[in-house]
This record gives C-alpha cells, sequence and structure tokens, in this order.
C-alpha cells in the first residue's frame, strides 16, 4: 500500500512538473506574439460580429491618429470619411459576417482623428472558434495614402505623355521589342491608316510582312 501511494505521488508530481513546463512555453509564447503584435508597423485589428473593435494594436491607433485605447468601442466604419461610405462599409460587414465570401482586400477612405484624409488597405480573415464558427474578425491595415498618391502622379504624367504624342502632326507608334506588338498609335497615325491597330504585329499590318522587317531595330 505504502509503495503504491509513492508511485502515485510521483506521478502527481511529475504530471505537475510537465503542466508548469506547458505553462511556462504558453506565457512565452503570449510574450513573443504580444511583442510581435505591439512592434508590427502594420496596424492590427480585432472586431467582433457587430463591427465593433475589441483589440487594436499601436500601428493601427497611429495610423488613425488616434490615443492609444481611443480606437477600442468604436465600429470599423467610424472611420469612414463620408456618410455614404460609412454606411456602405457597415452593409459589406454584415454581409461578410452572414455570407462569409472569401477574404479579399478592402480599400477605405478614412479620416483620422486629426481630420487628415488617409487611403487604407485592409486585408482580413475570419476568426472561429473550435467549432468553426465565425467570432470575429481580425485584420491588417495599412495606410497606403502614399502610394496612392504616386500612382495618381504616375497616371497624370502617362497621360500628359499621350496628349503631347497625338498633338504631334506626324505619325508615332510604340512597338513591343519582343513581340513586336503594337501598344500605341497617336491619333495622326491612326487617322492615316484608318483605324487603331493597337494590339496588332506592326510588320504584319504596316507593310504586310512574313516576319519582321530587316532594318527594325528590335
Amino acid at each position: 500500500l505504502v509503495d503504491s501511494f509513492n508511485a502515485m505521488q510521483e506521478q502527481i508530481t511529475e504530471d505537475l512538473d510537465k503542466l508548469k513546463e506547458q505553462d511556462q512555453r504558453i506565457r512565452e509564447n503570449e510574450e513573443k506574439y504580444r511583442l510581435l503584435v505591439e512592434t508590427s508597423p502594420h496596424g492590427i485589428q480585432l472586431t467582433d460580429l457587430n463591427g465593433m473593435i475589441v483589440f487594436s494594436n499601436p500601428a493601427h491607433h497611429a495610423i488613425q491618429k488616434r490615443k492609444d485605447g481611443e480606437l477600442i468601442g468604436r465600429y470599423v466604419w467610424d472611420m469612414a470619411a463620408e456618410p455614404e461610405d460609412r454606411q456602405a462599409t457597415r452593409d459589406y460587414y454584415r454581409f461578410l459576417v452572414n455570407s462569409q465570401p472569401r477574404p479579399e482586400p478592402f480599400f477605405s477612405k478614412d479620416k483620422t482623428g486629426s481630420g487628415e484624409m488617409i487611403d487604407t488597405q485592409v486585408n482580413w480573415d475570419y476568426m472561429r472558434d473550435p467549432q468553426g464558427q465565425v467570432t470575429g474578425i481580425i485584420s491588417i491595415v495599412s495606410d497606403i495614402t502614399a502610394q496612392k498618391k504616386a500612382e495618381q502622379e504616375l497616371q497624370s504624367a502617362h497621360q500628359r505623355f499621350i496628349t503631347v504624342l497625338n498633338s504631334i502632326d506626324a505619325t508615332v507608334y510604340v512597338a513591343d521589342m519582343d513581340t513586336h506588338e503594337i501598344l500605341f498609335m497617336n491619333k495622326t497615325m491612326i487617322e492615316a491608316f484608318g483605324r487603331d491597330m493597337t494590339g496588332e504585329t506592326c510588320w504584319k499590318v504596316f507593310v504586310e510582312n512574313t516576319g519582321p522587317c530587316d532594318y527594325c531595330p528590335n
């Protein structure tokens, strides 16, 4: 009987030691995840089924120009710049929760706490319980204002270049160096040939050759 009791006590002690080790590993992992979330340069937010923000990391607060903790309890559509955008975001969030479509990036024009307008990209996914039921949404929020501005400036520069080419009183076209596909014809050239041949092969439509022209530099 004494031997049985001692063996039981040793087993209990061993089990307790294992539980302590597991608890220590869990605590260490939690600390790692906390550091990752708090030091991430991207905004991270968790929202419940109603769209309320239940967690928001420091980067998310910085993006939205809010004091620490100020976003907690707000709804994801509260940051939308315009009333119609807030309603649209609210309706879209309800659609996500109810229909659960495949996650795709969401783009928004937000108004920050300082009144500044910013463009944001939200990459998100569902949070689920062990039974697979959706419990909320986790999102990675990025400020893409500078990127959007650069894209708009590039588009404007491209449009100015096209305008210049179309104003030239001479035929101008651009072709791919490898495929010889016509990428652009200016207005004068389209009028001269009677149609826009963009997308076709230059040596076929311009000179009716069976292959690239001998004098072609491409």
